[in-house]
């Protein structure tokens, strides 16, 4: 039960991430060219397919879905949020020089006379056996 919940925090936080950095629009234009590219390969030949899949005059309908959500998406950020990541990470870094050094702790290993007593007898042989 426990590696569930680590698993689930796990894709939560990348797919946090994906968005965030607006992974999720390469992530779909990857699957738009492929698709594209396995389309066009059927009645062209292949070099042509790349090409075509690639020029940018032969979009699909999921590339136009793409290109719209991005400009809808670059409109509703407008020029002051255009890298709210970027802010973020600069913010963390200049918190970071704020922080002060962990101290160092002198730590006293324990004297000679402190530790366990050394075994005199030897050890039987050959050892004893189980069962």
């Amino acid at each position: 039960m426990h590696r569930l919940f680590q698993r689930l925090n796990a894709l939560i936080i990348a797919v946090a991430l994906c968005s965030a950095t607006g992974a999720h629009w390469v992530i779909l234009q990857s699957v738009a060219w492929a698709g594209m590219l396995a389309t066009y390969a059927h009645d062209r030949p292949l070099t042509q397919a790349v090409a075509e899949t690639f020029d940018g005059e032969h979009p699909c309908d999921l590339c136009l879905v793409i290109a719209d959500g991005k400009t809808k998406e670059q409109k509703q950020k407008g020029p002051a949020d255009s890298a709210p990541a970027i802010k973020k990470l600069v913010g963390c870094l200049t918190l970071a020089g704020e922080i002060p050094a962990p101290k160092c702790v002198r730590f006293d290993h324990p004297r000679e006379e402190m530790r366990g007593s050394m075994r005199l007898e030897t050890p039987p042989f050959p050892p004893p056996r189980i069962g």
